[in-house]
């Protein structure tokens, strides 16, 4: 059942990769969506940005480990 460990791995792979991926298109909409409609940046705009370097940490760490 060796083979199982390296299902789980690439599962796991996958989901923090479509995870990130997921989470930088949505952050980059809100930024977008704020700078064209001229609204300006407000403290959640920025907690979310600092939300997704969380995300990304937290990925790297799946990946790594």
């Amino acid at each position: 059942m060796g083979g199982d460990d390296a299902d789980n791995e690439t599962a796991a792979t996958a989901v923090a990769a479509t995870v990130v991926a997921l989470a930088i298109i949505c952050v980059a909409l809100r930024f977008y969506s704020r700078h064209m409609t001229g609204t300006g940046f407000k403290w959640d705009d920025w907690l979310s940005l600092l939300a997704l370097v969380g995300t990304i940490a937290s990925d790297v760490l799946v990946l790594v480990g």
